[in-house]
């Protein structure tokens, strides 16, 4: 943790130790335990392979922005 001048306290995160969530799931040994008995990382692999970062990034903010439409119509009507 890093406290400024103010007091305020942030995490510093070191970029060789950062991770995707994907990364993340699959980094235990005990990894494939995580997924369905049906699934397995080679087929996820292949999407990971084909969805850059940034494109998931994309396809991330347009769900939520679907997902919020959606609530507020349902709060109109």
């Amino acid at each position: 943790m890093i406290t400024d001048d103010k007091g305020k306290q942030s995490k510093k995160y070191h970029y060789d130790k950062m991770m995707t969530p994907y990364e993340k799931l699959k980094s235990p040994e005990s990894a494939q335990d995580f997924l369905k008995p049906s699934l397995s990382f080679e087929p996820l692999e292949k999407v990971a392979d084909w969805i850059r970062d940034n494109k998931s990034a994309d396809q991330l903010n347009l769900a939520k922005k679907r997902l919020f439409k959606q609530i507020n119509e349902q709060k109109k009507g």
